[in-house]
């Protein structure tokens, strides 16, 4: 089973960062609020939440069982 990384940001900005994380051969999930923004189709999942409401990001964070 691959390691699990929270990539958090959607936008073109993140793209390197996504890649890289792929390219260590990890699961990477990813949140934000645009479901239209790049990493969104290029991540292995999303969590649609806006990440500056810290609740929200902390639930996925504690939730989410990532490495």
């Amino acid at each position: 089973m691959k390691k699990r990384a929270l990539l958090v940001g959607t936008s073109y900005s993140a793209e390197p960062l996504l890649a890289a994380l792929h390219a260590l051969d990890l699961r990477v999930e990813v949140c934000g609020a645009h479901p239209d923004d790049p990493c969104v189709a290029l991540a292995d999942a999303c969590h649609a939440i806006d990440y500056a409401d810290r609740e929200a990001l902390l639930r996925v964070v504690a939730d989410g069982g990532f490495d």
